[in-house]
């Protein structure tokens, strides 16, 4: 797979401040295809989750659960990362804890997608009437000049 510069924002949410399993499992996954994880925290945060994503990421921020993880990735976004970062990066990944999986490796997952000629994408794809939409807990931008 050709080596592609990514950037996650991972908003993480859990009414008890606790890390599960399966964010930890979704969290390798992560770090499976992205160079830099940028954790964002909505609420609170035990002792052994922050542990756990300090040696995860450098850079884990911490806010009240206001605004769900679109605030989160806004707060990130423009108030926590230099300006311009992102476009340092050749995809962004905003992704949050309110799904389980993936079911299939991510590192098979972007091989899939580099082939694909979109602008971004996600995991899941919804029609309702008149609008479409891909849901939020998952979602990957590229950069335009990577699209050929």
């Amino acid at each position: 797979m050709e080596s592609k510069k990514r950037l996650t924002i991972y908003c993480h949410y859990d009414k008890n401040g606790l890390v599960e399993e399966c964010d930890q499992f979704l969290i390798s996954e992560l770090c499976s295809v992205s160079r830099d994880i940028i954790i964002v925290v909505n609420g609170i945060l035990g002792e052994d989750g922050i542990r756990f994503f300090n040696n995860i990421s450098d850079e884990v921020y911490h806010r009240p659960n206001t605004g769900l993880d679109a605030k989160a990735y806004e707060y990130v976004i423009l108030e926590c990362i230099k300006r311009g970062r992102i476009q340092e990066y050749d995809e962004l990944i905003l992704c949050n804890n309110t799904f389980f999986g993936p079911f299939i490796s991510l590192k098979e997952i972007f091989r899939t997608m580099e082939k694909k000629v979109v602008d971004f994408w996600g995991f899941d794809y919804g029609e309702r009437g008149i609008y479409r939409y891909i849901r939020s807990y998952f979602l990957v931008f590229r950069r335009s000049e990577e699209r050929r």
